[in-house]
């Protein structure tokens, strides 16, 4: 869970596995405008805005899900 300047709060769920006795990790890169061609050093665990009243478990819990949904897509265009 973080908070930014302006009070807002984020949290996200470092998601991992084990692969070919190798560690792998999910990190996802920043959205909008500001981040387009900003890749060096901006890659972050998938984590989203916690709305008030919404548990941080869930908010994080909803955005990996959001993010495996990505990823797996991803890895299947690549095949």
């Amino acid at each position: 869970m973080t908070t930014d300047k302006s009070g807002r709060t984020s949290a996200g769920i470092l998601l991992w596995r084990s692969r070919n006795s190798r560690l792998e990790v999910l990190l996802a890169h920043q959205g909008g405008p500001f981040w387009v061609k900003k890749d060096i050093g901006h890659w972050t665990i998938p984590k989203g805005e916690v709305e008030p009243g919404e548990e941080f478990v869930g908010a994080a819990d909803e955005r990996s899900t959001d993010a495996r949904s990505d990823a797996d897509a991803y890895l299947e265009s690549q095949l």
